[in-house]
């Protein structure tokens, strides 16, 4: 497909100051990949970092530790704006979550938290499964 994501970028309603720049990584995971096609953990997790940032105005700081297929993702938020790096936590995580990306993608789009452990104080639970869910009122698979 040679969409760039532009015209979906319109059409959901995104500020003209991102409209110009694009909406790094959300066009990665517009769509589901086609058969044989990698879903990158990457990919998804920053399109669920920006999402939430652009989507959400839940500006609470947070760390949150992804096991996603035997590698370590650390999405935090300083307050301000989340943040995605490879790397495990230096310090403690709000949550953690071990799943393969798979798995991740259908608790993000279908709710379904099958083959994924999620461990962390019940509050800060509640809130990941709030705002990861926010990426699939951005994003409408197809």
């Amino acid at each position: 497909m040679a969409s760039t994501g532009a015209s979906w970028v319109r059409a959901r309603g995104w500020p003209s100051s991102r409209r110009t720049t694009g909406v790094p990584g959300l066009r990665h995971a517009w769509r589901w990949p086609q058969a044989g096609e990698p879903l990158h953990a990457e990919h998804l997790l920053r399109c669920v970092t920006q999402a939430i940032d652009l989507a959400t105005g839940d500006h609470e700081p947070a760390r949150w530790h992804f096991r996603l297929d035997g590698a370590d993702y650390l999405a935090e938020n300083d307050g301000h704006q989340w943040s995605l790096t490879a790397t495990a936590p230096q310090a403690p995580a709000d949550v953690t979550i071990t799943a393969t990306t798979q798995s991740l993608a259908t608790l993000i789009f279908a709710g379904s938290d099958l083959g994924i452990d999620i461990t962390g104080k019940p509050r800060a639970v509640e809130r990941f499964r709030r705002l990861i869910s926010t990426m699939a009122t951005v994003v409408h698979p197809v």
